[in-house]
C-alpha cells in the first residue's frame, strides 16, 4: 500500500492548497458525520507548502519501520502442543 499512496500523494501535490479550500467548502456537510476540530486541523496542515512532503517521508519511515522489524505471529513452542493434547485427555 506504500506505492499506491505515495504515487497518488505526488500526483495530488500541485492540488494540496485546492483540495484544503474544498474541505473548507464542505465542511457544513462533513459536521453532519465528523465531530471535532480534527477536520479543521487537517485543512490547514493541506495549505502549508510542505504538508505533501511530510506525509510522503511519513510514509516512508513507517514501512520502514514495519520492514526491519517482522511481525510476531503467536509461536508455541514443541511442548505446548504436545501438553494442551495432554490436557484436553
Amino acid at each position: 500500500m506504500q506505492v499506491p499512496a505515495l504515487a497518488f500523494l505526488e500526483m495530488s501535490r500541485p492540488l494540496n492548497r485546492v483540495a484544503a479550500q474544498a474541505l473548507y467548502f464542505f465542511q457544513p456537510v462533513a459536521s453532519l458525520a465528523l465531530t471535532g476540530d480534527d477536520y479543521n486541523r487537517f485543512a490547514r496542515f493541506l495549505e502549508k507548502s510542505g504538508s505533501i512532503d511530510y506525509l510522503c517521508r511519513r510514509i516512508e519511515d513507517l514501512a520502514a519501520d514495519a520492514s526491519a522489524s517482522p511481525p510476531t505471529a503467536n509461536k508455541q513452542s514443541a511442548a505446548e502442543p504436545h501438553a494442551a493434547a495432554v490436557s484436553r485427555e
